[in-house]
């Protein structure tokens, strides 16, 4: 098979991708919206039994959700699928993840804080979709296995030049215990892997993220203590 051809099946698979992930998360968002409206507007009206059923009909939704858009995400990192580099804002990309789990932070008492060390315009060439899909996975992550406290995402840079050296985003969670650290980004790893888990998802997430963030020549790196908590760096091509 030449160039071309792996190319244009690769085009055609990206694009049947697309159209699935589309025909996919629109009656799911759907269902997670309504849901959503008719638990505030019927809060004094129904039992708890019935507002237990609604919140489950969210959570529910919301988790296949997170499934759905994993697995796309393994489909779209295939080596064939090169990323559309281009020059790419990351305050604003990493702005926009924040504000993406802002309100699960909220509804858990988390502090949720940007830092920005850089200009306002700062600028590296990365896929700007893939870009924002790694740091909703590792903020999301990181609100999602923090009980108390806060998590922090900072912009770093050059301190002379201004240019953008990494993401960094540090929690006071749970942390990875150190048995699992060498296999946390591996896929359906996660950091309460046992038999009495208590955090939902096939463990997709930072396997994901980590395949993303190589595509684009960048770093995922990790460091963490148990009980303590954690700091995952995007490190951006130099």
């Amino acid at each position: 098979m030449t160039a071309d051809e792996t190319s244009a099946q690769a085009l055609v698979r990206q694009e049947i991708l697309s159209r699935l992930s589309h025909e996919l998360r629109t009656p799911l968002n759907a269902v997670i919206g309504f849901s959503r409206v008719l638990t505030s507007s019927r809060a004094g009206s129904q039992g708890a039994s019935e507002l237990a059923m609604l919140e489950s009909i969210r959570a529910n939704g919301e988790r296949l959700l997170d499934l759905v858009e994993d697995l796309f995400d393994v489909a779209a990192s295939a080596p064939e699928l090169p990323p559309a580099l281009v020059p790419v804002n990351v305050v604003v990309a990493a702005r926009s993840a924040v504000n993406a789990s802002l309100g699960a932070a909220v509804a858990k008492g988390l502090g949720l804080e940007l830092v920005v060390n850089v200009p306002d315009q700062a600028m590296v060439l990365l896929d700007a979709t893939r870009l924002l899909r790694i740091l909703r996975k590792i903020v999301g992550n990181a609100v999602k296995f923090t009980a108390q406290g806060r998590v922090i995402v900072t912009v770093d840079g050059d301190a002379d030049s201004g240019r953008p050296t990494a993401i960094v985003v540090r929690d006071t969670g749970i942390g990875v215990p150190a048995a699992l650290q060498a296999s946390i980004f591996e896929p359906f790893v996660q950091a309460d892997s046992g038999t009495r888990r208590s955090h939902e998802g096939a463990g997709l997430g930072l396997s994901v993220a980590r395949t993303l963030a190589e595509s684009m020549g960048c770093r995922l790196t990790m460091e963490s203590e148990a009980g303590v908590g954690s700091q995952f760096v995007l490190l951006f091509p130099s």
